[in-house]
């Protein structure tokens, strides 16, 4: 239940703020309102306004000089991240441009906490959705965050680990908005993104940071962005786009970002994934269908559906699937429905992809030369005659 706005403790909080004695209890008190769990941050910042507290804190960002403008820093911008949690808060944010003043903050020499601090409030408001990113980029917010990126991943800025985690976060908030974003707007953080990805896997103490940067990469390459270049991920012998699909084998959290990754570029036209989906990539997919357990219901889902739009491809990649034993391998661990009466479940989505995997096998296999024979009997063996009959005993 929300927490009711209180005028007292706000009055409380403003009084000291305005006072230089007491200014910096004063942000302490504006950030542990704002930090209440479903505390009443629309009324909190209406009331911001009509005190004319946002032009106090932003203020106080400028140097003061005194002892404790550290501290007062810090917590102003927590004020910020805590505000930009809501729409309201979103909005007046940029209205009254703190997102420029938090751009300030991101350059050599501001302590890692400072830092760290900008940045969540800058992935709360990019968080917000596609028009706050759009301002956000209008005013030239996202364009800092790539030069900082890589000022921080070219050695230039050194950074704890925790600025690394919440910079990688920031940066896919400003990536998965929806509908995305034009290509040649989200371009430039390309190079970085690719540096992250190779290597930030042999660092574990950024394992969080790679989870984000796998994030981000599945959410630049839409097929609906507009512009989207996907040659760039086949360049050099598949090199990023293999990259990619060797994630699959990191922890689950790796997993969920690159099935969808994945699952974007097997739905392409003009004959792109007969062309990448060679024996070394789909040698990834037996390897992930082998390591399935029947708890693993989302992402035997999304395998699925990767499967069938390959399958679709025709009978170069139906011999191709049949090679690698990519379809031998996951049907024998997809769980048929219950026979519950309940239809809207993962295992049910599951049936449906199924049903479209066996009928794309069947229909764009070779009929000549024992082809469709062939994809008939791997099937058979592998159990997915089986599978339908329970499947219909379920729907029954």
């Amino acid at each position: 239940m929300p927490i009711s706005f209180s005028y007292s403790s706000f009055q409380e909080a403003v009084t000291d703020l305005l006072s230089p004695a007491t200014s910096l209890e004063g942000v302490h008190k504006l950030r542990r309102l704002s930090a209440t769990e479903d505390y009443d941050l629309k009324t909190l910042t209406e009331a911001c306004i009509e005190y004319g507290v946002f032009d106090w804190l932003l203020q106080s960002l400028e140097y003061c000089g005194d002892a404790d403008e550290p501290e007062r820093t810090k917590e102003t911008l927590w004020v910020f991240t805590n505000l930009a949690v809501s729409s309201e808060g979103c909005t007046v944010l940029l209205e009254r441009g703190v997102a420029e003043k938090l751009c300030c903050v991101l350059r050599p020499g501001q302590p890692d906490d400072i830092v760290e601090n900008a940045l969540w409030a800058l992935g709360n408001i990019a968080g917000e959705g596609r028009a706050a990113v759009e301002s956000l980029i209008e005013r030239g917010v996202f364009t800092h965050v790539c030069r900082y990126v890589t000022e921080v991943y070219g050695g230039t800025v050194p950074v704890r680990v925790a600025v690394h985690k919440v910079l990688s976060w920031t940066i896919s908030n400003f990536l998965r908005v929806k509908p995305p974003l034009p290509f040649s707007l989200t371009m430039p953080i390309l190079p970085q993104l690719i540096y992250a990805l190779r290597t930030f896997v042999s660092l574990p103490h950024l394992s969080e940071a790679l989870t984000d940067t796998l994030w981000s990469i599945s959410y630049l390459f839409r097929e609906e962005s507009e512009g989207v270049n996907f040659e760039c991920l086949f360049a050099n012998n598949n090199d990023i786009f293999l990259r990619m699909l060797a994630q699959l084998h990191g922890s689950r959290m790796n997993r969920t970002p690159v099935l969808r990754f994945v699952g974007n570029i097997a739905a392409l036209d003009g004959g792109t994934p007969a062309r990448v989906f060679t024996a070394p990539a789909l040698e990834h997919l037996q390897r992930l269908a082998a390591s399935f357990t029947p708890t693993d219901n989302v992402a035997i889902k999304e395998l699925l559906w990767t499967l069938s739009n390959l399958l679709a491809e025709g009978p170069t990649m139906v011999s191709r699937m049949l090679e690698s034993n990519v379809l031998q391998t996951l049907i024998p661990r997809v769980s048929p429905p219950p026979c519950n009466g309940v239809v809207k479940s993962n295992l049910w989505s599951s049936a449906s992809e199924m049903s479209w995997v066996l009928e794309n096998m069947m229909t764009e296999s070779l009929d000549d030369d024992g082809g469709r024979a062939a994809a008939a009997l791997a099937l058979l063996d592998s159990g997915a005659l089986h599978y339908c009959a329970q499947t219909l005993t379920a729907a029954s």
